[in-house]
């Protein structure tokens, strides 16, 4: 799908499809799979700018770098997205952390809409 950008390394779901891609061999018998690329350099050096990312597959656990999206805020159409690295979940909250500026960000878990995992280069290639 397409995302636009906005502040603070977020951006957001506009729910069209902007084109399709080949799913590396990794992930070609996966379904609910998307590519997204990254807008901001908020999770540089991990993540630059124009990268393309495949998310979906397996729930996320802590390690893994995850893209959330939240639930549209009062009188907006979209909600917010962000991409980062899980720290942990507990029942009320997601803590993530980004690297450009290193900083450690804490979600209301009832204000997130979504948490779909970014799939590592070795599982998109089959390792």
């Amino acid at each position: 799908g397409a995302a636009v950008g906005g502040d603070d390394g977020d951006f957001t779901f506009n729910g069209e499809v902007a084109g399709y891609v080949q799913r590396p061999p990794g992930i070609a018998h996966l379904r609910k799979v998307f590519a997204l690329h990254v807008l901001s350099d908020s999770m540089v050096p991990r993540y630059e700018p124009g990268e393309m990312l495949y998310c979906g597959g397996r729930d996320a656990v802590p390690g893994d770098h995850v893209v959330i999206e939240m639930f549209p805020e009062e009188h907006e159409r979209n909600g917010k997205a962000f991409i980062k690295k899980l720290v942990k979940r507990t029942a009320a909250e997601l803590v993530v952390e980004q690297y450009n500026p290193p900083k450690t960000l804490t979600f209301n878990r009832y204000a997130i809409k979504h948490v779909w995992r970014v799939i590592p280069l070795k599982e998109l290639l089959g390792y």
